[in-house]
């Protein structure tokens, strides 16, 4: 709950700084922070959310994949469920997802954005992992592409 509240606090808080056009403020999560940013989009006018490795829930999908032999969605107090939250906004979404991640499976990021009820767009990266897919170039340059035709301006002021 924590994470959550504190994401709106932080949005709140830039989107009524003088220098920061709130119009134009982008989510960028990353694997469990793809759920705090999916949250942060069903509560505030973002103008779109870029999302690595985006999963639909931790309890009972991402930890039960990885531990298949434990009922994890009765032992994780934090369920991190996040497809309300895809469900819930209209703010376009960007998913750069590893083709060959490991800890969130392919089937689970694209489940999410299925569900996504504004824009998406989703780019593979082939022989990607988990990690690899930061340092791919073209996960960035995808990126770029999609905030330009937003009429999304990356600033470096």
């Amino acid at each position: 709950e924590a994470l959550l509240s504190d994401s709106v606090t932080v949005f709140d808080y830039f989107s009524a700084h003088p220098r920061v056009d709130s119009r134009h403020i982008v989510a960028l999560g990353g694997s469990l922070g793809t759920g705090i940013a999916a949250y942060l989009a069903s509560q505030r006018p973002l103008a779109a959310v870029v999302l690595f490795s985006p999963y639909d829930s931790i309890a009972g999908g991402v930890a039960q994949d990885l531990i298949p032999f434990i009922p994890t969605r009765w032992l994780l107090r934090n369920k991190f469920d996040v497809m309300d939250y895809a469900r819930a906004t209209s703010v376009p979404a960007m998913a750069i997802i590893g083709d060959a991640d490991e800890v969130i499976q392919p089937e689970r990021s694209l489940g999410l954005i299925e569900n996504w009820s504004g824009p998406s767009l989703v780019q593979i990266t082939s022989r990607g992992t988990h990690y690899s897919i930061y340092e791919d170039q073209s996960s960035w340059e995808a990126i770029a592409r999609f905030l330009e035709n937003l009429n999304i301006i990356i600033s470096n002021q």
